[in-house]
């Protein structure tokens, strides 16, 4: 699989309204934009912030003589070494190929070189400089990552931020009239506090299904339902764009009852902070540490403990 091919073309679609544009796309890189990125469903005017992925055969010769400060960053196991160029210009490198991104106040710019000399999609490292490249447009756009769980009652969204398990925390809150809005990630406004669901379909286990037909879900007042075999799970990618009116850190102790619990405005911050991950880019991550305050006095924050009873969530 490579990434160019004889049949190349623009690939275009909005990225939670941000419009998106990708010059010269072969089939393999489009389907690959389509699956990671053409994900929110929810119709929006276009926003004024734009990226713009550029296939090229060759590096930028500005690059040649551009400063460069080393920028290591982890990414699921891959070390990806960026090189900062300016104040909000970088790039990286795998053998001839490579990734530079520039971002402005109204656009960001994506170009990418001898990617058919990775393999393609063999080589994870292109696959996440791709990833880390939009997702800092998007973050310059003023949006921010949540990886979280949320769930949602009419337009109000529940983040439920915690290391693992928090899928049987949503399955327990559903008993109880929530709705499954994203299972692990959703972009946010800190400026509005709107969320915006990022999710492909759900993936349910067996387990899941067989608890759900135990309980004899109901098709009655969903917005949506995933239809598995002979049973419809409530579970719904629709609606895609909800209010954040709350957020819950999630911990687990079987050997207590459920509960509610306050969390203090340093935890919420914590658990906010570490759910966005740390952006690339200084300018991004200055102004959602500026926007934290904010954000959270129109929230509610609460731990909950989730144990051998019925979690308590209303």
């Amino acid at each position: 699989m490579t990434w160019s091919s004889e049949i190349a073309s623009d690939v275009v679609f909005p990225i939670v309204g941000r419009p998106f544009r990708a010059r010269g796309a072969g089939p393999e890189l489009e389907s690959w934009l389509r699956h990671e990125w053409d994900l929110c469903a929810t119709a929006m005017e276009p926003h004024r912030f734009e990226i713009g992925l550029t296939l090229r055969a060759a590096a930028p010769r500005s690059l040649a003589v551009a400063p460069r400060l080393a920028l290591l960053g982890a990414l699921d196991g891959a070390s990806l070494t960026w090189w900062r160029h300016g104040d909000r210009w970088w790039s990286t490198g795998f053998g001839d190929a490579g990734i530079e991104l520039r971002l402005f106040d109204d656009s960001a710019r994506i170009r990418a070189w001898n990617l058919e000399e990775t393999r393609g999609f063999e080589r994870h490292e292109v696959r996440h400089a791709l990833d880390v490249a939009i997702s800092e447009g998007m973050r310059a756009s003023g949006l921010v990552p949540l990886r979280s769980a949320i769930i949602t009652q009419g337009n109000h969204a529940t983040a439920l931020l915690g290391a693992g398990g928090v899928g049987r925390s949503i399955l327990r809150a559903l008993d109880s009239g929530w709705t499954s809005f994203a299972r692990s990630s959703a972009w946010l406004d800190p400026e509005t506090a709107r969320v915006y669901a990022w999710d492909r379909a759900p993936k349910i286990s067996e387990e899941a299904r067989r608890r759900a037909r135990a309980r004899g879900w109901r098709r009655s007042n969903q917005v949506g339902v995933v239809p598995f075999g002979d049973t419809d799970l409530p579970l719904t990618i629709k609606p895609t764009c909800a209010e954040l009116t709350r957020i819950a850190v999630v911990t687990h102790d079987v050997g207590r009852e459920s509960s509610v619990e306050p969390l203090s405005m340093r935890e919420a911050v914590r658990a906010l902070w570490e759910s966005g991950d740390v952006p690339l880019c200084p300018r991004s991550r200055n102004e959602f540490a500026a926007q934290l305050p904010v954000l959270l006095a129109r929230l509610d924050a609460i731990r909950l403990v989730v144990g051998r009873t019925a979690v308590p969530l209303i």
